[in-house]
């Protein structure tokens, strides 16, 4: 009787025991959890602000395009009937070299803006 007793009594302990450890458990779960959106929250965060700022950018960027798109046509225009041709077929590819430098960051701009978007 006493090790039935004894048995119980050693059964009863240790299932407390377990009980703690596993509300500790739990508690370091949680705790992890917590933290974890905390980071999803700022990183959410940092994300937005950095889409907000290419998106500004790229509004930018594509005034900046527009105008070159506009001054490229104007060469085109006037540039067979000028006296200083080659000076004009210069400065036409100078401004495609420009168009295309800017194309390039507009396309990292974008990305940005989609990386926020894929996010959301």
């Amino acid at each position: 009787m006493k090790k039935i007793l004894l048995g119980c009594l050693l059964v009863v302990s240790s299932t407390a025991f377990a009980a703690t450890d596993v509300m500790v458990t739990l508690e370091q779960l949680e705790q992890n959890f917590q933290q974890l959106e905390a980071e999803e929250r700022a990183m959410y965060n940092q994300r937005k602000a950095e889409a907000e700022v290419a998106e500004k950018v790229l509004a930018e960027q594509k005034a900046t395009y527009q105008q070159i798109i506009a001054q490229e046509r104007r060469i085109a225009d006037v540039k067979e009937f000028r006296y200083y041709k080659g000076q004009y077929n210069q400065l036409a590819k100078k401004y495609a070299d420009a168009k295309r430098v800017l194309e390039d960051e507009m396309k990292k701009q974008e990305e940005i803006i989609y990386m926020f978007e894929i996010m959301k």
